[in-house]
Order: structure tokens, then C-alpha cells, then sequence
């Protein structure tokens, strides 16, 4: 079976949605602790919890970024023991990391790291088209350990779920030795690339920039 080589395209739809309904309601959040409204915020927050458990972020996150997950989480921890200051305090250190990440590219980092993983990801398809196992789970191992360093919450390789999906099935496969339901797999996370449109830079999940608040969009990178 002859596989491809994945490249760094952008993503779709999904994500765009998602990110837009964050959004909403991250704005509604912040409104609703300017406001003082511990239920309120209460809500709101659950609101984006279960956003992201629905979410196309691996993990079932409501941001990528571990250090805008951790804000987020902060969030909580604090309307949870009613001390809506502190809930206010993490917010605007959330809000800070938006205003602070570029709008495109993504930075130098995300960047390096997506570059990195795309010639890991090419060196992955053309052992798997070689029928090379060993090289193959080399090349896999290779790549799982780039992701713990790199820039997704819980260390994932991918930031979108489907491809996270579709990544860990190669590594199952050749875990038991099944080089053609790895190349079917990697198949299939290829396919998520294809999908995508060459406007925009691959979505990190969450890379991207907004332009005045928490409540701005993210360009992002899966």
C-alpha cells in the first residue's frame, strides 16, 4: 500500500465553529465576573467546559495551550470556593495570553515545532510505504516524544482530536505488528490535511491570535 506524505495545511470548519462559540461564551464569562455575578460566571464556565469535552481538542480541553488551559482551570478552582477576585485575576491573565499571541504566523516556537513534526510525519510515511516496521515505530516514537515537549495541553502530538485519533491508531498498529492498518491510519490522518484549506496556517488548536479580548478569535493550529 503506498502512503503519502502529510503536510502542514490548515484545517476546516469544525474548528472555526468551535472557536467562535468559545468565543460567545468566554465573553459572557467575562462579563458575568466584571459584573459580580458569581452563578452567572458559575454557569458560563461550566458552559465551556462541556464545550470542550464536545470539542475538537484532544483530551477534551477547552484550550490547547497548556498555559491557557491552566488560567482556565484557575477559573474554576476559584468560583468554585467563591472568591470572585481571584476568578477575575485569572481571567485577565487568560485574556493575556490572547492579546499577546500573534495573529499569523504562529509564533517561533509553534512554528519550529510544526515544522519539525511534518518532516518526522514524511520520514513516518515513507518507512510505512517501505514497509519498514522498525523504522516505522522509530520515526512514531520520534514524533510521541516531540509531543510531550511541544505546545499541546497533556502533551499530545495533535491538537484536533480526529487526527489525534487517527495518529494513535498508527502507533497501536504497529504495536502489533499490522503494517497495513498503519498505513490506513496514517491514510486517514493524511486525509484530515487534505481536507483543509490552504488559506490559513494549520490550526494549532489553539495558536492564534485575538485582536481586543478573551472574546476574540483564535487562529489557530491542530
Amino acid at each position: 500500500m503506498s502512503v503519502g506524505t502529510i503536510g502542514n495545511n490548515p484545517t476546516g470548519g469544525p474548528l472555526q465553529s468551535y472557536f467562535q462559540q468559545r468565543q460567545a461564551d468566554l465573553a459572557q464569562l467575562g462579563q458575568a465576573l466584571k459584573a459580580g455575578n458569581e452563578q452567572e460566571a458559575q454557569q458560563d464556565f461550566n458552559t465551556i467546559v462541556s464545550l470542550g469535552q464536545q470539542g475538537p481538542l484532544a483530551e477534551g480541553v477547552a484550550f490547547g495551550l497548556p498555559n491557557r488551559e491552566q488560567a482556565f482551570e484557575q477559573i474554576g478552582q476559584a468560583l468554585q470556593s467563591g472568591d470572585m477576585a481571584s476568578a477575575a485575576q485569572a481571567y485577565q491573565t487568560l485574556e493575556a495570553t490572547l492579546h499577546t499571541s500573534q495573529q499569523t504566523p504562529p509564533s517561533e516556537p509553534l512554528q519550529s515545532y510544526f515544522q519539525q513534526r511534518q518532516a518526522d510525519l514524511a520520514q513516518l510515511g515513507q518507512a510505512l510505504n517501505a514497509g519498514n516496521a522498525q523504522q516505522a515505530q522509530q520515526v512514531y516514537n520520534a514524533i510521541v516524544s516531540l509531543a510531550q515537549q511541544g505546545p499541546f495541553a497533556n502533551g499530545v502530538a495533535f491538537g484536533a482530536k480526529n487526527r489525534e485519533q487517527d495518529f494513535e491508531q498508527v502507533g497501536q498498529a504497529l504495536g502489533s505488528g499490522d503494517m497495513a492498518s498503519a498505513a490506513q491510519a496514517y491514510q486517514a490522518l493524511e486525509a484530515t490535511f487534505q481536507r483543509t484549506q490552504p488559506s490559513q496556517p494549520e490550526p494549532l488548536g489553539d495558536t492564534g491570535a485575538t485582536t481586543n479580548s478573551v472574546s476574540g478569535s483564535d487562529a489557530s493550529s491542530s
